[in-house]
């Protein structure tokens, strides 16, 4: 498959639509995700229903649940933009091209109904201070704040119910805030304290209740019109966009705990993106610091330190994320891109040559990639390998041009 020349315009974060992704770069990147996506709808249901006939009344519920999917790779490999785009067609998982997804997939995404938390967390915008479930709970308090404006919605019958959910995320709210300090260590409380707290650890059962209940609103006041997803399902996940996890300006790690303790639930789906070197390393660094052994100065002890160190820091990661729901962004780095310097860019036509490539190009015109190109054209080129325009874009910046069938180094003048 060709890449066409605009996709090498934008710069920063780029949506596009469902209906293009099979002829997307990340053509791939958005069928792995969506089968991650689908894989993670059926795996909840099946455990969930076996959950559910298998535990006695009034018994507690332990969720077993893996619903983070994650986007990874380097600063500026596109994690962002995959992530975006995937979360938006979710709006309306029929408009995904039957081509991308089998039968399967497609039939999974379209089973269930997504209600989309409008407001991407960019983990870096937080404050040191800022926690993600207070955050979380926030947009959905805005979100039916937004919605109690319609006229409708009163007459409808949900007002009632909708100040009522709004009292249990408050509630919700203050039992968690009684849990941790500004710190972030756990309150050492007295005795009644404990008793009263007890109900507190419940929090992530109260969380999923409210959940339950927020998307039930929403989705039967139907108040979003752009909403096109399955109306009538009986599942219905909040779908939550956490981008830039490793660049939150706290411990990374109390996001990763957040986002294990309180959104590994079943009606909750994560969608994520980080530099996994980066936020490893920050993994590694909380269980270092917690990991004592006898003779530390021992130079044998200090490595297996380290050793276990690196286990427990893979283990968690596999215990949060697995393999299969993490999205590897493609990377420019030599051993990675074998198989995409293969492919072929197609260049504008003839005739829209030069008017394209001066309002999307603007600082490489007028100038001598414009001039090889240009001429290219002419003589009836439609289409050349990334390597060969990645080193005409060398050129042009040092005058040296590099053989793109071989190793030659030819001078540019000696070339145009």
């Amino acid at each position: 498959m060709d890449i066409p020349m605009n996709y090498l315009v934008s710069s920063g974060m780029r949506q596009e639509p469902s209906q293009s992704f099979t002829d997307s770069f990340f053509e791939d990147i958005y069928r792995q995700a969506l089968n991650a996506i689908a894989l993670t709808i059926h795996t909840n249901r099946v455990r969930f229903n076996s959950v559910k006939h298998n535990v006695k009344k009034d018994e507690p519920v332990v969720y077993d649940v893996q619903n983070t999917i994650a986007f990874t790779g380097r600063r500026g490999t596109g994690k962002t933009s995959a992530m975006i785009s995937v979360r938006n067609c979710l709006f309306d998982p029929y408009s995904i091209p039957e081509k991308l997804c089998d039968d399967i997939t497609k039939k999974e995404l379209e089973s269930v109904q997504f209600r989309i938390l409008p407001k991407m967390i960019d983990a870096s915008h937080l404050d040191e201070k800022e926690d993600l479930l207070e955050v979380i709970i926030a947009n959905m308090l805005k979100e039916l704040n937004d919605i109690s404006s319609d006229r409708n919605f009163d007459e409808e019958g949900y007002g009632q119910k909708t100040d009522e959910l709004k009292r249990r995320m408050a509630k919700v709210q203050n039992d968690y805030d009684s849990l941790i300090q500004t710190n972030g260590k756990t309150i050492h409380a007295t005795y009644p304290m404990l008793i009263q707290g007890a109900d507190k650890h419940n929090i992530q059962s109260e969380f999923k209740s409210i959940v339950d209940e927020y998307l039930r609103i929403m989705s039967e006041s139907r108040c979003d019109s752009s909403d096109k997803t399955n109306s009538k399902a009986i599942e219905r996940y909040l779908v939550i966009c956490i981008d830039d996890i490793d660049m939150y300006p706290g411990d990374p790690m109390l996001i990763m705990q957040c986002i294990y303790r309180y959104f590994t639930l079943p009606n909750i789906l994560v969608l994520t993106s980080w530099n996994y070197n980066m936020l490893y390393q920050y993994i590694f660094k909380h269980y270092f610091k917690r990991m004592t052994i006898e003779k530390a100065d021992n130079k044998d002890d200090h490595s297996e330190r380290e050793r276990l160190c690196h286990d427990q820091s893979n283990d968690y990661l596999r215990k949060l994320i697995p393999y299969d729901k993490r999205i590897v962004m493609p990377s420019w780095k030599k051993s990675d891109y074998r198989e995409l310097i293969e492919k072929n860019i197609r260049l504008y036509s003839k005739e829209e040559f030069a008017d394209k490539f001066k309002e999307q190009f603007p600082r490489l015109y007028p100038g001598r990639f414009y001039n090889v190109l240009f001429h290219k054209v002419n003589a009836g080129v439609e289409r050349i390998t990334v390597k060969e325009f990645i080193f005409l874009l060398i050129a042009d910046r040092t005058g040296i041009y590099l053989d793109a069938s071989g190793t030659n180094h030819i001078l540019w003048n000696l070339m145009v």
